[in-house]
């Protein structure tokens, strides 16, 4: 889900949140001069950026390990701390 509202940031993580998502992908004016994305696991709270090259790749693997992995199972998100 993308979030284009015209809201503060603040606002869309806390709606985020409270929706439940289990995953956020951050694409902020720093990381993309810096060449990285932000990413929050919500399962367990980490917090961190990769190379914005990787996000493709990692969430093909995010879906793959979907794809074979009961319900309920958060540990498929550990991809990104990789």
């Amino acid at each position: 889900v993308l979030d284009d509202r015209a809201e503060r940031p603040g606002v869309k993580f806390a709606d985020a949140d409270l929706i439940g998502w289990p995953l956020q992908i951050i694409v902020g004016k720093k990381g993309i001069e810096a060449g990285e994305v932000e990413y929050k696991v919500r399962a367990n709270g980490n917090r961190g950026s990769i190379p914005a090259g990787s996000v493709t790749e990692k969430l093909e693997k995010v879906a793959a390990a979907l794809r074979t992995i009961n319900k309920g199972t958060d540990d498929v998100f550990t991809v990104f701390e990789d």
